[in-house]
Order: structure tokens, then C-alpha cells, then sequence
């Protein structure tokens, strides 16, 4: 009984391990911080969208940047319509009508995802579009916010799939064999070994049905 309740005790120590996964995250993170001061402007949406797209192996962080890249741009065409409809409009100053109109216009950006059998990228679809829709119409100029916004969005895209294809996949280094491997006569050897072990029933047999 002792013994089964110090099996069942978890340790209490966590064993830390920084995992390629977060290397690779790190690495497009600061990628993208580099390029927002390149260009003068605040990387916050490549930089969460590099922390999004970032998956354990390169075909899956490559398929994640499809599909956000899809997203990205769905919300971002139909939030550029939006605000260009309602912008220098009577809408503009009512923002309560304008806040009705946004949230009626999800329903097509939905319905779009659907048609194009993605319904993984319905929730970033509708993110982007009210990243735009919402905070640009009181701007100066909210097309060309609208346009940085789906840009740095593709940015971060980007940076993730190509940090993910560059660095080695933390996958075939866990998987890497450990230590000495046995050679290649020694694993002939052993499946003579077996082979011969095999045999030796059917040879016990055969005796039996001689006698």
C-alpha cells in the first residue's frame, strides 16, 4: 500500500525545456519587430500573427499561413468596403447605426469562409474586419490603415512560414536517435538468432510425427 502511494506521488519539480517551437517563435517575433523599425510602424499585428501561425512542424505552420492568410484577407476586402461606403457619409456621425451595419456585415464575411470550405479562419476573418472596421472610420485616413493593417498581418504570416522552414524541425531532433547503434552485423547476427528460434519448434514436431 506504501508503495503504490509513492508510485502515485507526481513530482513536485517541473523539469523546464525550451522547445524549437519557442526558439522559432521568438526568432519571427523579433523578425517582425526588426522589420516594423524598418519601416516605421509599429509591428503589433505581424508580431501576433507570427505567435499565431507558428505551429510544431513546417507543413503544419505552413498550412496555418494559408488558411490566415485567407482570413486576413476576406476581413480585410470586406472592411475596406465597409469603411469606404460609410466614410465622409451621414453614418460617420452616427456611430450607433454604424456599429449596427458592422455587426449585420459579419454575417456575409462568415458566409464567404463557409464558401470557401474554410471554416478555420472564420474567427480571424471576423477579427481582422473589425480591426478595421471599428477604430478606422474616425481616422484620417482609413484605407490606408486598412491596407498597413492587412500588410503586417501578411508580414508576420510570412515571417513565421519562412523562420519554420529554415530552422531545424524540433520533431526530427527529438526523434534522433541516442546513443551507439548496433552494426549492420551485429543485426544480422541477431535475426539469425530469431530466425533460427523460430525453427526449432517446427523441428521438435516433425520428430514427433517420425516416431
Amino acid at each position: 500500500m506504501e508503495r503504490q502511494d509513492r508510485t502515485a506521488k507526481k513530482p513536485l519539480i517541473y523539469h523546464f525545456h525550451v522547445g524549437m517551437r519557442m526558439v522559432k517563435t521568438v526568432v519571427a517575433v523579433f523578425l517582425c519587430g526588426v522589420m516594423g523599425l524598418l519601416r516605421n510602424e509599429a509591428p503589433v499585428f505581424s508580431t501576433v500573427a507570427a505567435v499565431l501561425c507558428m505551429q510544431n512542424t513546417a507543413e503544419d505552420t505552413f498550412a496555418s499561413g494559408i488558411n490566415r492568410t485567407i482570413g486576413t484577407i476576406i476581413g480585410g476586402l470586406f472592411g475596406s468596403v465597409l469603411v469606404l461606403l460609410c466614410l465622409n457619409t451621414w453614418i460617420a456621425d452616427h456611430m450607433l447605426v454604424y456599429y449596427l451595419i458592422i455587426s449585420v456585415a459579419l454575417i456575409p464575411v462568415i458566409v464567404i469562409t463557409l464558401i470557401v470550405k474554410r471554416p478555420q479562419v472564420t474567427g480571424l476573418a471576423c477579427v481582422v474586419f473589425l480591426s478595421i472596421t471599428v477604430s478606422q472610420i474616425t481616422e484620417g485616413t482609413p484605407i490606408n490603415h486598412a491596407i498597413q493593417r492587412i500588410l503586417d498581418t501578411l508580414v508576420g504570416i510570412m515571417v513565421a512560414v519562412a523562420v519554420d522552414l529554415v530552422l531545424p524541425n524540433h520533431q526530427a531532433a527529438e526523434e534522433a536517435p541516442v546513443g551507439p547503434q548496433p552494426s549492420a552485423a551485429n543485426q544480422k547476427g541477431v535475426q539469425g538468432e530469431v530466425e533460427r528460434t523460430a525453427e526449432q519448434p517446427s523441428t521438435a514436431k516433425d520428430d514427433q510425427d517420425n516416431v
